[in-house]
C-alpha cells in the first residue's frame, strides 16, 4: 500500500490500518471478537427467509451489518430493503455497459480521486455540467429559491451532509489539496479511474457488489 507524504491511503487499499479498525470499533461496534458471530447471526436469519434468495457470503452480510452499526435486527431490514430493491429495479443491477462507463470517465464525468481523505473516506468527483440536460419539472425559480422550498422536508442528518461552496477554494476546508484535481485549485495534476473501472467490472467482482 503506497501512502502518500501527507499520510493519505490510496483509494485502492487492500488492507485496513490499524487506526481504521479501531475507528469501526468505537464507531461501529466491530471487533474480531463479535464480527464472526454477528455475521452468522445475519446469516441465519437471511437463511431463513426463504423469500429473499440473496447471497450470504461473509463480505456481502459484513456491508449490512456495518452500515447498521452491528445491530443484527436493523441490518436484517437493510438486507430486505435491499433485495427488494434489486427485484424491483433489475435493468439497474444487470448489463452492466463497460464501454458506456469508460466513455464517461474519459469525458470526467465522473472519477474516483486516487487518494483518500484523512478519514479513510473515498472521494468521488463528479461534474454535473458536464451532463447535457438536467430536467427539472414546473421549476422556473432560483435554485437558493428552490432549496429552502424543498429544505424543510428533508431531514436534518440529509441537509447536514451537503456543503455549499461559493468557490472551489471552499474545498480545501474538507478535502487536501494534494487530492483535488488542479481544475478544482487544487494540485492533483493526473486522475485516471479507467484502471480501477476495469478491475471493478470484471464478473466476479461485480458478484462481489450483489450485481
Amino acid at each position: 500500500m503506497i501512502i502518500s507524504s501527507e499520510g493519505l491511503y490510496p483509494f485502492r487499499a487492500f488492507s485496513i490500518p490499524d487506526k481504521f479498525k479501531q475507528k469501526a470499533k468505537d464507531e461501529l461496534f466491530e471487533t474480531d471478537e463479535n464480527r464472526d458471530t454477528a455475521i452468522q447471526r445475519l446469516r441465519e436469519l437471511v437463511t431463513d427467509d426463504t423469500d429473499l434468495g440473496c447471497r450470504v457470503t461473509d463480505d456481502f452480510l459484513l456491508k449490512f451489518l456495518r452500515a447498521r452499526k452491528f445491530n443484527i435486527p436493523k441490518a436484517f431490514n437493510l438486507v430486505k430493503k435491499h433485495m427488494s430493491f434489486k427485484k424491483k429495479n433489475q435493468d439497474i443491477f444487470t448489463d452492466m455497459d463497460f464501454e458506456v462507463l469508460s466513455k464517461l470517465i474519459k469525458q470526467k464525468v465522473f472519477s474516483f480521486l486516487p487518494y483518500r481523505c484523512k478519514d479513510g473516506s473515498a472521494v468521488f468527483l463528479v461534474h454535473l455540467g458536464r451532463f447535457k440536460e438536467i430536467h427539472i419539472l414546473n421549476m422556473s425559480l432560483t435554485f437558493q429559491l428552490a432549496w429552502k422550498l424543498i429544505s424543510p422536508f428533508l431531514s436534518e442528518k440529509l441537509k447536514k451532509r451537503m456543503v455549499f461552496h461559493d468557490d472551489y477554494k471552499g474545498l480545501n476546508k474538507y478535502f487536501p489539496t494534494s487530492i483535488i484535481p488542479v481544475e478544482l485549485d487544487g494540485e492533483l495534476k493526473e486522475c485516471d479511474t479507467i484502471p480501477w473501472l476495469k478491475i471493478a467490472t470484471r464478473p466476479e467482482n461485480l458478484q462481489k457488489l450483489a450485481y
